[in-house]
């Protein structure tokens, strides 16, 4: 999605997943986390958002949700974000950042189509006879 603004283009949003690896005994909520990246963020990062969940023990995704003019501008921006907050963060000592980037949709529609009431083929509909 690309968006316009009264000033003219503004970029797209990208929704970048920073994946964490966090010390075993962190005890540090999701919603802490969620606004010491929030209000760390600068205005040139351009942030609108920021969600976290535990993807596994150990290990935690933060959901980055930022304008940027191109994907890899969006990932290199979130990715220096959180790694100021780490330095930063003293309850956020040990935790590591271990990749910055924004999630392949692919899945997400494989699925939709294979469930779908025509055995799950890709593409247009029946092949025309001969």
């Amino acid at each position: 999605m690309h968006l316009k603004g009264v000033f003219g283009s503004v970029g797209a949003m990208y929704l970048v997943h920073l994946r964490l690896m966090v010390p075993p005994d962190a005890t540090v909520p999701l919603e802490r986390v969620r606004q010491l990246i929030r209000v760390s963020a600068l205005p040139y990062e351009r942030v609108e958002h920021v969600a976290a969940h535990q993807h596994a023990p150990g290990r935690l995704v933060v959901g980055v949700y930022l304008l940027a003019d191109r994907l890899e501008e969006a990932e290199v921006r979130a990715a220096g974000l959180c790694v100021r907050v780490l330095a930063a963060a003293p309850e956020l000592d040990c935790w590591r950042l271990e990749s910055a980037s924004v999630p392949l949709v692919v899945p997400f529609y494989q699925r939709l189509l294979s469930s779908s009431d025509d055995g799950g083929r890709i593409g247009p509909g029946p092949f025309p006879s001969s």
